[in-house]
């Protein structure tokens, strides 16, 4: 549904990069009756995490709390921007600037309500307090999924525009009565209010049936797709970044059926995408979420992406960072696959039919395993796939792999990962035509179980995770 998908774009986790401070923000704090559990027979008050907020930029900073509730954590900055605090499953925001000193309080049993700040930088937060105690964004969220659904554009759009009103109307009120909040700050809080409604504008747009012929790109212009001084706002990183998904969506039918065919993920066409709409550190920025997005995706071409990313990306925060997550990439598809894993790549030069895989495990039970690196499902599987095969190590069981992968590397890759010892074939398109076509498969996963005499027992047989897969590979042995 649309705020899952929402929840999950701004859940993005990213590996701590380097931080180019030019400032430190000290935050005290003092907790009253704090949480404690236990360890080693000693009560132990539970810590605090901080964290930036930022779909590009991640470092979290956690700190004990004494047995008293007092903490203090000094946070690098580059720049004024929202921070997030986690204390005991509850999280919170901060709108901290570098060289800020804000003293925090507040009572473990009532988090929300009784948080409030002082000393420099105070009244920047204490915004955050009021507001996030006046409005409560998962329920106006909810709110408008379950309207999306029978409710018009028009009607939609307008609920979002109350939600807007009374949060702009909330930030005047408080700015008039605070006169010591940052410019910096009145600039972040106002384009999170601005755009976080056209977020959820646009996920009305995500939910409609006819992307072809609908009016997004009408409704797009009423924002500014190139406004630097608002980057510091998630709300419009992610509306920078669900622009381009929109614009991917309304592509012709070829086009999209073109990357289908390729296996491609949107962030390829969204480089172009960002290049059109897009210039300036508005670019720089897109760009770098693009390919985040696309080593993410752990796709296979990432690398040709990022050569040409580090010759044009002018920004060094974003070029450290991207660097950390390339290497785990790398990292991924150098990984050599387990010692008893046989890889067979299957080619014109090296042509093999079904009934001659099959021969070569007469007299043994065959579990096959039909995947790809691009399907998710299949891949959440390997583990229990894992497991199954450790449980029938020293039976007359042989697993069995085919991947429809389009090349080497990620299959290679993700044979290591998941320690997938057996026997796997990377298919042509040959091969994979005859075996879907005997045995009936159209979607991926999809397991068969094979008797000792060759005979097809299960030709949609349990998942691994299923415990009935063990039964039944072991009433054959």
């Amino acid at each position: 549904m649309m705020r899952s998908f929402f929840l999950l774009l701004l859940s993005y986790c990213l590996y701590p990069p380097p931080i180019l401070a030019q400032g430190v923000a000290v935050v005290k704090g003092k907790i009253k009756d704090p949480v404690t559990f236990s360890s080693d027979g000693k009560m132990i008050p539970y810590g605090v995490r901080f964290y930036l907020e930022s779909l590009t930029e991640s470092q979290d900073f956690a700190e004990t709390v004494d047995d008293a509730g007092n903490f203090s954590i000094a946070i690098p900055l580059s720049q004024a921007m929202p921070v997030g605090l986690e204390y005991n499953y509850e999280t919170t925001s901060l709108f901290l600037s570098p060289n800020d000193t804000v003293e925090m309080n507040f009572e473990a049993s009532n988090f929300a309500k009784t948080l409030q700040y002082k000393g420099q930088g105070a009244e920047n937060c204490n915004y955050l307090a009021g507001f996030n105690r006046r409005f409560n964004m998962q329920t106006e969220d909810e709110s408008l999924e379950q309207k999306a659904d029978f409710v018009g554009k028009q009607v939609y759009a307008n609920f979002c525009e109350d939600f807007r009103a009374q949060q702009s109307l909330f930030l005047s009120e408080y700015l008039r009565l605070n006169k010591n909040t940052t410019p910096e700050f009145q600039a972040w809080a106002k384009a999170e209010i601005k755009y976080r409604a056209g977020n959820r504008m646009q996920a009305f747009y995500f939910s409609s049936d006819n992307k072809q012929h609908d009016d997004y790109r009408a409704y797009a212009m009423n924002y500014n797709l190139n406004d630097p001084e608002s980057l510091v706002s998630v709300q419009y990183q992610t509306l920078l970044d669900n622009h381009l998904r929109q614009l991917s969506m309304r592509d012709p039918d070829d086009m999209r059926a073109e990357r289908d065919r390729k296996k491609q993920p949107w962030v390829v066409r969204g480089f172009a995408l960002a290049k059109q709409q897009y210039k300036g550190t508005v670019l720089d920025f897109a760009n770098t979420k693009l390919l985040l997005n696309l080593i993410e995706a752990e796709y296979a071409d990432t690398k040709m992406y990022y050569e040409e990313w580090v010759k044009s990306n002018p920004n060094p925060k974003y070029l450290n960072m991207v660097d950390k997550h390339y290497h785990k990439f790398e990292e991924f598809l150098d990984a050599p696959p387990p010692a008893g894993a046989n890889l067979v790549v299957v080619s014109p030069q090296n042509p093999m039919t079904f009934d001659q895989i099959i021969q070569q495990y007469k007299g043994k039970t065959i579990f096959m395993d039909f995947w790809a690196s691009w399907c998710s499902p299949c891949l959440s599987e390997m583990p229990y796939s894992t497991l199954l095969h450790n449980k029938l190590k020293d039976k007359d069981v042989v697993f069995v792999y085919f991947s429809s992968d389009e090349g080497e590397d990620k299959w290679r890759a993700n044979i290591a990962r998941y320690a997938l010892e057996g026997d796997h074939y990377l298919m042509n398109a040959t091969l994979q035509r005859e075996i879907y076509g005997t045995l009936g498969i159209q979607f991926i996963p999809r397991y068969v179980i094979i008797d000792k005499q060759g005979k097809v027992i299960n030709s949609n047989a349990p998942k691994p995770s299923n415990p009935q897969a063990l039964k039944t590979l072991n009433d054959l042995l």
